[in-house]
Parts: C-alpha cells; structure tokens; sequence
C-alpha cells in the first residue's frame, strides 16, 4: 500500500464506511465533505487470462469493465470528488470507458498512466483517457518538460494536481511551483 496504513478489511466498503461514521460522530453530515480515492490500481492488475484486477479484500478479480462498475457504484453511494489511478497505467480503453461514464460527475485523475510525461498525457488526451493529472516535478526530469504538461493539460481542460513522489523529503519547493 504505497506507504498508507492499510488494516485488513472485509470489504471494499468498509474503510469509505469508517471515514464517513467518523465524519458524522464530528456532527458534520456527508453534504459537508468529499472524498479522493487514490486506487493504485497498476498495483493489483495481473496482465494474464485477459487482463483482471485481483482485489484482496474480499477475493474478488474484476475484468476493466467491473472495475468501472465499481466505480459508479461509488460514485452514486459515497461524497466522492476525484477518483486516481482507478485501472491499470496501461489500460487505455479501460480509463476511456471511466472517463466516458464519470468524467462529468468526478475528476478521473491519472498519475501512473501520465506520469507528468506530455506524450503519455497527448496520448491520453487523444485517447480521452481521464480528465485530470498528477504533476510531480522531479518525476519527469526537467521544470520544462513539467510546465510543458502542465500547459498541455490546461489547453484540454484537464485539471492538474501539484503533488510530490511518495517517499520524498520535505520538498518546500513544490509549494511555490503550485
């Protein structure tokens, strides 16, 4: 779990159902807030028989199409606001079909897929893969090829999300880029 606390779960439901009991007993009600999944997906997708998304909690494996199912199903049950890296950083028409069935109602955010890459990100534009972006500065190499994504992305209408690289030092510098 790409340095996050992961305890073990029943099901996917549970942690989301966890955050929102705790938003309640704070008075507030779901109305008041949002929630961002980051789903790592890439993490769980196993290429073989076909392409499936192998879920531990619960032994459930999912086709692309599942996936999506999954989640609409979540958009329609939870205050969600941006779903990240929800399918496979290969599986272009997967984020398509997402994009094509949320893309309206939540930002479907790609960092896997993009990786602050301005080919990988026209790629996906084209494609109509997503509708928002991670930007991770030192994740590219240079601050031109990083503002040439940023850039990129704004042309299209992709919203862009400053971030740093998991298991990064302090980075102050980031704060002021954005």
């Amino acid at each position: 779990l790409e340095g996050a606390y992961g305890p073990e779960v029943n099901s996917n439901d549970e942690p989301m159902e966890y955050i929102l009991e705790a938003v309640e007993k704070t008075g507030m009600d779901r109305e008041s807030i949002a929630l961002a999944l980051d789903i790592a997906a890439s993490e769980f997708y196993k290429n073989d028989d076909g392409g499936r998304y192998v879920i531990r909690s619960g032994n459930v494996s999912l086709t692309r199409l599942q996936m999506v199912s999954l989640m609409k199903d979540w958009v329609s049950k939870y205050p969600l606001l941006a779903i990240e890296d929800a399918l496979d950083e290969n599986d272009w028409e997967g984020w398509k079909t997402l994009t094509e069935k949320l893309g309206e109602e939540v930002l479907i955010v790609g960092d896997d897929i993009f990786v602050t890459n301005p080919k990988r990100l026209k790629e996906g534009i084209e494609k109509g893969a997503g509708n928002a972006t991670i930007i991770k500065p030192n994740q590219i190499g240079t601050l031109t090829e990083t503002f040439d994504t940023i850039r990129l992305a704004k042309r299209n209408n992709y919203k862009t999300i400053i971030s740093h690289r998991s298991g990064e030092t302090n980075e102050t510098f980031i704060a002021d880029l954005a």
